[in-house]
């Protein structure tokens, strides 16, 4: 299965996310969407008719705020990110520290988290779209990887996070912003 864990609203790109999912439903028959979050009833009334009219209401969950998040990233084939803009892209870290690929909007805090990979690698730890079309082609690419590469790809953005992200690192960023400002 595909994972989207957010608030559920147009902001985070849910509806872009279930247009692109039921166009892929149309070439796959094996992948699901989980969908972990809450939201308003208007808008998840609005998300469950835009299902029930793809014909696609088999392949899509509605899981409600969960507290299992890392499990289901764990075990997820990709976490999309459709947001049109993440502050820090705090989503697109815990999935790749929970080993899981990201398929995320090159925009704002994703796409930050994407940069850092890069820069500190010289290789993607995720994949980047913009459009529609692109990220549909993300799906069809993932789902279609060799196991070493996906390993490879997930196992380099645990190390971004790590490298990164850590509560000594945490620590030792703010010693020295301290001695900075002194």
């Amino acid at each position: 299965y595909f994972l989207f864990v957010g608030r559920l609203d147009n902001a985070k790109g849910v509806l872009l996310l279930l247009h692109v999912f039921a166009k892929f439903c149309q070439q796959n028959k094996e992948y699901s969407l989980l969908v972990a979050g809450s939201g308003s009833d208007f808008f998840i009334k609005k998300c469950m008719n835009l299902i029930s009219n793809y014909c696609i209401l088999d392949r899509v969950s509605f899981l409600g705020h969960r507290t299992d998040v890392y499990k289901l990233m764990e075990e997820a084939k990709a976490l999309i990110v459709p947001s049109r803009h993440e502050g820090f892209g705090f989503i697109t870290t815990e999935a790749m520290y929970n080993h899981c690929l990201v398929i995320g909007k090159n925009t704002a805090g994703t796409k930050e988290q994407f940069d850092i990979g890069y820069e500190m690698i010289g290789k993607e730890i995720g994949f980047r779209f913009y459009t529609e079309q692109e990220l549909f082609e993300k799906l069809c690419n993932v789902i279609s990887l060799p196991q070493n590469r996906y390993t490879e790809i997930t196992e380099a953005a645990y190390n971004v996070v790590q490298c990164n992200y850590t509560i000594k690192n945490h620590v030792k960023n703010i010693e020295a912003f301290y001695k900075r400002i002194k």
